[in-house]
């Protein structure tokens, strides 16, 4: 593979492994007639413009152990290189090794093309593999994929336009023109009513793209010129726009981004920017007066009171309707006591799934630190822990009780295997036992105790006293079976349960605090 161009992808060492296939001439341009001369086949397919060199200059990850590669290729040269510009732009030629013209061809033009590659682990070697390709008209400069209604979909932005593709068949679904520059950031989303939609970045303006219909969003008319600095989701139907000054909250609904919150920056330049349903991260790099800062802020509300502290930080905010209001914020050198974070990681998990959120931040001197963030304090998240931590205490003590019914099992078919080598001993004498067997013989005071004990731990010595007679020990062991699979059903019953409730909570605060 060739050395990747352009900034680092976390798909690097994938695309070491990568061989890139000869893509043929470009689609449209005429075949030209035989080469009378005497040259190589490599001459002439050279001559012909069939020889292309292609480069990785971009890379994006997508689910399922997929990468996305933008490859250009240009027509190669005979040394192997790439192809010099002619000297007469007019009537390019082609000269031999001896000087002579071989033909003439027309200017090839430099070709763009997607490919979906995904590693292949049904092999002991792990090796990717192309899944499909699309020559595309301009250079891609921003991606975005997501699984909406059922689909796995690609959305593609270039100078011009944006392009919506099917990501199993590469397939054009749904393309959007964009004036006034190219695209810096796309982001896929969906409305309330599951309609699909494209958020379209570029430096100062913020497009949503919906079908057949793009409108703007930002800048907004009372604050002005914005450089968009990023873009993520938010929720369901959420995103949220970083720029230099501000961090802007939308929702999508019916096919329209309904502003819902803003927050004033400090002004540093940002580095880096997340965002969750509850708040959002920006990390403020040294520029002029600002020290390097990252903060997390929540989502404002009309509510909302300055805080105190060490470590709190108080943004100005507008809620959706421009009333004025306080975010409150904090901070997060306090995770890495008090020295200031270089660089951070947020990973959310998205709604619906079960998980946690995991934060990673590093500093110089301080190293890194990985911290699981955002735990709710609710009554039924306690009692949800309470049971979880109950059914894991049960398991162990019935992992303990069946160590020991095994023990005792051992134990009774050794005293049974003693009770006829005695029997053996008294009919035929000694000379009738080896050493070993005598050995056996001689432990049976021993083995004797451990069973008496381990019949103790299991408090099987209490219920044969109760019945006044002997238990069968295959009988005792299927009602303790039985008794526990009953138990563990139970448990399992009221821990769905609890789970499911707190899932419905959730998700009503989540609405509930993008409908304030």
């Amino acid at each position: 593979a060739r050395p990747l161009k352009g900034a680092p992808s976390p798909c690097g060492t994938v695309l070491q492994w990568l061989e890139l296939p000869d893509f043929g001439s470009a689609p449209g341009v005429p075949e030209s007639p035989p080469i009378a001369a005497r040259t190589s086949l490599r001459q002439e397919q050279l001559a012909l413009g069939e020889a292309f060199f292609p480069s990785v200059e971009s890379t994006w990850p997508l689910p399922e152990n997929q990468v996305l590669l933008l490859v250009r290729s240009l027509p190669a040269s005979p040394t192997g290189g790439t192809k010099s510009p002619p000297l007469n732009a007019s009537s390019p030629k082609v000269i031999d090794a001896r000087g002579g013209t071989l033909a003439e061809r027309p200017e090839v033009a430099t070709r763009w093309w997607l490919q979906v590659w995904y590693v292949d682990r049904d092999h002991k070697e792990l090796r990717p593999r192309v899944r499909g390709k699309l020559q595309v008209e301009s250079k891609v400069t921003c991606v975005s994929a997501g699984n909406i209604g059922g689909m796995n979909l690609l959305l593609c932005g270039a100078e011009h336009h944006a392009e919506l593709l099917d990501m199993e068949t590469l397939h054009s679904t749904t393309r959007w023109e964009v004036p006034n520059g190219s695209l810096k950031h796309v982001l896929l989303c969906h409305d309330d009513a599951g309609n699909v939609c494209g958020i379209l970045g570029q430096d100062n303006a913020v497009l949503l793209a919906t079908q057949g219909n793009v409108s703007k969003v930002l800048p907004h008319q009372a604050f002005g010129h914005i450089t968009v600095v990023a873009l993520k989701p938010v929720g369901a139907h959420g995103f949220a726009v970083c720029s230099r000054h501000h961090v802007y909250a939308f929702e999508v609904s019916r096919s329209h981004a309904e502003l819902k919150a803003i927050v004033e920056l400090p002004g540093a330049k940002v580095e880096h920017f997340f965002a969750s349903p509850y708040e959002f991260f920006v990390v403020l790099g040294r520029e002029r007066s600002h020290k390097p800062r990252t903060i997390c802020c929540l989502w404002p509300a009309a509510e909302d009171k300055v805080q105190s502290g060490t470590y709190a930080v108080n943004l100005k905010a507008w809620t959706g309707t421009l009333a004025e209001t306080s975010a409150a914020a904090v901070d997060l050198k306090l995770l890495m006591h008090g020295t200031a974070i270089d660089t951070m990681t947020f990973n959310s998990i998205p709604l619906g799934k079960i998980g946690q959120d995991l934060l990673a931040v590093s500093a110089v001197g301080g190293g890194v630190a990985v911290f699981r963030w955002g735990m709710e304090v609710n009554p039924a998240l306690e009692q949800l822990r309470e049971l979880k931590q109950a059914y894991l205490a049960q398991q162990e003590e019935l992992h303990q009780r069946e160590v020991l019914r095994r023990q005792l099992h051992r134990l009774q078919q050794r005293l049974q295997e003693t009770e006829k080598l005695e029997e053996k001993l008294a009919q035929k004498g000694r000379e009738a036992l080896t050493a070993e067997e005598l050995a056996k013989v001689a432990r049976r005071p021993q083995v004797e105790a451990d069973i008496e004990r381990l019949v103790h731990e299991l408090g099987l010595d209490h219920h044969s006293e109760e019945e006044g007679s002997e238990v069968d020990p295959e009988e005792e062991r299927e009602a303790e079976l039985a008794e526990k699979r009953r138990a563990k059903e139970r448990v399992q019953r009221r821990h769905h349960a609890e789970k499911r409730a707190l899932q419905q909570e959730r998700q009503k605060n989540r609405d509930r605090k993008f409908s304030e």
